[in-house]
């Protein structure tokens, strides 16, 4: 069942987020993020990361709101492709806290997040879990590139927001 909750009003737009109750991939989350509708002068724009789930908030909206809205334009981007990489790196980002607590925030994120990945279902393990992939020679050498990949883009990250993955690697017994 997806609900929608109101964000704060944000400079002259209203942004409304549509939640679905759950998450199959993180077991321990309360809901999935669907997407996000912002209204601003005249216009609505529905924001999502997957064409499917936009597809799919378009029928809802254009059914809620029959003639009241058009469709004008869609633009779908790839996140991962280098120019929208290059984009993001370049937009000033500030959450609005001090440093200091931000990375405090972040690491716990990140305590909480590895805390139970090894038992997680991977897509890139082919829905076995780190733990059980270690358990044959091909899929020991599928989680350790797996683990030096994320590892390689968490030491691009200020030193105060790195997690450590040795805990993790101790515990599959992929030491370096």
């Amino acid at each position: 069942m997806v609900h929608v909750e109101p964000n704060e009003p944000d400079a002259g737009s209203d942004i409304y987020t549509f939640l679905q109750l759950g998450n199959k991939q993180h077991k321990d989350w309360d809901n999935t993020v669907i997407g996000r509708a912002v209204l601003s002068a005249g216009e609505l724009a529905l924001e999502s990361n997957s064409v499917r789930r936009a597809d799919g908030l378009r029928k809802r909206v254009e059914k809620a709101c029959k003639d009241l809205i058009r469709h004008r334009a869609r633009e779908h981007s790839d996140p991962t492709s280098p120019a929208a990489r290059a984009k993001a790196a370049a937009a000033p980002r500030s959450s609005g806290l001090p440093p200091e607590e931000e990375a405090r925030l972040i690491r716990e994120y990140k305590e909480q997040h590895y805390a139970s990945w090894v038992d997680q279902p991977l897509p890139a393990l082919g829905g076995k879990t780190p733990r059980a992939a270690v358990r044959t020679k091909a899929g020991r050498e599928r989680v350790d590139v797996l683990l030096k990949e994320v590892e390689n883009r968490e030491s691009q990250l200020p030193a105060g927001q790195r997690f450590d993955f040795s805990r993790i690697r101790r515990e599959l017994s992929l030491e370096p």
